[in-house]
């Protein structure tokens, strides 16, 4: 039976795309997103420790002195009389003061690594069964009983292998 592939063209020229299948494939997409990974707590706390210091006092003290003197006093009286002094001496005075000895803070460092993420994506594919040799349009596999049709976009080295009549 012979066919007129010119009136056929014809048909498939006028046809609208209500006769079309959409392939899809799912595409793995990574980024980042920031989570807690640790944490750190710097505290200070008082602590009472003994200290020891020395320091010298000084204290004075008294001692009789005594001078023989031989001389004559005209109108003295004798009677009673005192000498008072006051003797004075140093004590330890403690006092404290608070010194700053030490600024602690935290800085944060962030490194980068790479790290390889591993999944399983999903691929629809065409097959194509019945009388493909006339008429077709397609990609590798056309023309064939039962072919499998590619993505022509995995095959960008080959030509454009669909059929133009």
């Amino acid at each position: 039976m012979d066919v007129d592939t010119t009136q056929r063209a014809a048909v498939d020229i006028d046809r609208t795309g209500d006769d079309t299948i959409t392939r899809s494939e799912e595409e793995l997409a990574v980024g980042t997103r920031r989570v807690e990974t640790g944490r750190l707590r710097v505290r200070k706390w008082v602590e009472t420790e003994p200290v020891q210091a020395e320091v010298t006092l000084e204290r004075e003290s008294a001692h009789i002195v005594r001078e023989p003197i031989n001389e004559v006093v005209s109108g003295a009286t004798i009677g009673e009389d005192s000498i008072e002094v006051t003797l004075e001496g140093e004590e330890a005075v403690v006092d404290k003061r608070v010194v700053a000895k030490e600024r602690i803070g935290v800085d944060v460092d962030r490194e980068a690594t790479t790290q390889t993420v591993s999944d399983t994506v999903r691929k629809e594919r065409v097959e194509v069964e019945g009388d493909t040799t006339t008429g077709t349009t397609g990609t590798s596999g056309a023309g064939r009983s039962g072919g499998l049709i590619d993505n022509p976009l995995d095959n960008r080295d080959e030509p454009d292998l669909l059929d133009r009549r």
